[in-house]
């Protein structure tokens, strides 16, 4: 039975002047039309080192000078949200997103194989032919056994 979706030009061949062909190509993107305006207007796209820099920088300001920041309006988005976010109620929870952006999460450590015990890592080199057969024998008994 015939699909009842498909229209009877569809799937004929092009031909010059065909109505269906789209010379211009797929058109673009918001996003990418946005990212093509601001370039023309001399607008550059920051490196992640530039932001880090930035984060950091702010995070070195005295409070007065992070809220005349927050206020002006003559500097990029990224300072005054930045600025107005630690300026303001949540203060500390801003200071803690800003470090963890700039300089990473602090490490936490996990202790899920060995229940705190101390893990002892074995030079099998160093063991003889007879307790490395001892050993595999064991474990191949082991896999076998679950």
């Amino acid at each position: 039975m015939a699909n009842p979706n498909i229209k009877s030009e569809d799937g004929k061949p092009f031909v010059k002047g065909d109505p269906r062909c789209n010379r211009k190509g797929r058109p673009p993107k918001l996003l990418n039309q946005l990212n093509n305006e601001l370039k023309e207007q001399g607008y550059k796209p920051l490196k992640e080192s530039q932001i880090i820099e930035a984060y950091l920088l702010l995070l070195n300001m005295k409070r007065g000078d992070i809220q005349k920041l927050a206020k002006s309006g003559e500097v990029p988005a990224i300072f005054e949200i930045a600025a107005k976010g630690i300026g303001g109620k949540r203060g500390l929870d801003a200071v803690e997103k800003l470090l963890e952006r700039a300089i990473g999460k602090a490490q936490q450590r996990a202790d899920i194989t060995s229940k705190g015990e101390k893990i002892n890592d074995i030079d099998y080199s160093k063991l003889s032919d007879e307790v490395l057969d001892e050993i595999l024998a064991a474990r191949t008994d082991e896999k076998s056994s679950s």
